[in-house]
């Protein structure tokens, strides 16, 4: 296993060896452009070129003050007749925070996210996410290699979570105002001038 940290995103965790790491950091959230996203995505690839592995999203600010009711926010946006099929489970902690699991209903269309813990941590919410894009597979599907891996892989992201302080950018100090030196008059003597005529009229 490998430790990734981010003190950007005030989260470590450790991933699989030779898995690839990609980050995306404030983005807009696609449910609520007002809301930042940031992501940290630890993906593998099988021999058919199938893509595995787990999300670690962090949104800014979380909505609602408990996990439920960050969550009930976040199902808003399905229809009720998917977020019926969702199950929850409550009363879980990561790094001592309280959490709440979603599981989702294998499907078809959607095999992005199907194993979802989300957690309230310093006025963000953070949802940790299982997932693979293979073949539809309606029987036996957690006996598929790249699941088992990518669940593991899961679990090993749960027990080795842990917040840590964000690191916060430096304010530069004001700048400096250069001091400009006043310009002196020397005057010129009188015996340098040359003597200037009468002016004649103008034409």
């Amino acid at each position: 296993m490998k430790q990734y940290s981010s003190p950007a995103l005030g989260f470590a965790v450790q991933h699989p060896c030779g898995w690839e790491v990609s980050v995306l950091v404030d983005g807009p959230c696609t449910d609520d452009p007002n809301r930042l996203c940031d992501a940290v995505n630890f993906q593998a690839t099988d021999e058919f070129g199938n893509h595995y592995g787990l999300s670690v999203f962090r949104y800014w600010p979380a909505q609602g003050d408990t996990i439920t009711d960050t969550v009930q926010y976040d199902l808003r946006t399905l229809a009720p007749v998917s977020r019926e099929q969702i199950k929850t489970r409550c009363c879980l902690t990561v790094d001592g925070e309280p959490a709440m699991e979603l599981i989702f209903p294998p499907s078809p269309e959607d095999r992005l996210r199907d194993r979802q813990l989300s957690v309230i941590h310093n006025g963000g919410e953070y949802a940790l996410i299982v997932w693979w894009n293979v073949p539809f597979q309606p029987v036996g599907v957690f006996d598929i290699p790249e699941h088992s891996a990518a669940q593991a892989a899961f679990d090993t992201v749960l027990r080795s979570f842990t917040f840590v302080p964000i690191a916060e950018t430096p304010t530069p100090p004001p700048p400096v105002p250069t001091a400009v030196p006043t310009p002196t008059w020397t005057p010129t003597p009188t015996s340098t001038l040359t003597p200037v005529g009468p002016v004649g009229p103008l034409h």
